[in-house]
């Protein structure tokens, strides 16, 4: 158990006092709990170390980074090994941006294309991919399950079929029905 403790008189008048005692507590909330350490370090908008790079992470250029590079149009045509400079003002003609695909090959390859497009259909692509998850749906059934309970339980495993997911039949037997499983494989 803790004991708190009446602070200690700093010679100052009652509410100076407990204003200084504030100003000492938040000063050393606001310190950074690595000190002096981290200061210096840049951050991207992600809040990421700008150090660190991802994986499959394009980059647009807009100042040259080396000297050619080999340049694939929008379609996807091969363009060839171009100069940054010519390249840049290809996609100021064409509005579009020059993208870094490799930028690990030799010379590097950039593609011409919308950026923002580019990234959004990336985003609703992987978002669509979520929602198309099947997922396994679960029909319980017991040996006493009446004939419209069991019409019933049968139009939703068909609807899960129809819709695509994957349908698990369940016979759950209870108590004296154990003994007698073939009454369940009747019922199917």
């Amino acid at each position: 158990m803790t004991t708190i403790e009446p602070p200690k008189s700093s010679g100052l008048p009652g509410s100076a006092r407990v204003a200084d005692d504030a100003r000492i507590r938040t000063r050393k909330c606001f310190r950074s709990p690595r000190g002096t350490a981290d200061r210096g370090r840049s951050f991207n908008h992600s809040g990421r170390s700008a150090g660190i790079k991802e994986k499959n992470r394009q980059q647009v250029i807009t100042r040259p980074t080396s000297e050619q590079i080999r340049l694939i149009d929008e379609e996807g045509g091969q363009l060839g090994i171009l100069d940054v400079a010519s390249a840049l003002e290809l996609a100021q003609e064409r509005d579009l941006d020059l993208v870094e695909l490799d930028p690990n090959s030799e010379p590097p390859t950039c593609k011409l294309m919308n950026f923002g497009k580019y990234k959004y259909n990336l985003a609703k692509r992987q978002k669509g991919s979520k929602k198309s998850v099947n997922k396994r749906k679960e029909v319980k059934l017991r040996p006493k399950t009446e004939q419209h309970d069991f019409d019933v339980k049968l139009r939703r495993a068909k609807k899960f079929l129809e819709e695509g997911h994957k349908v698990l039949v369940t016979l759950i037997f209870r108590g004296r029905e154990q003994k007698h499983p073939e009454i369940g494989f009747d019922l199917l």
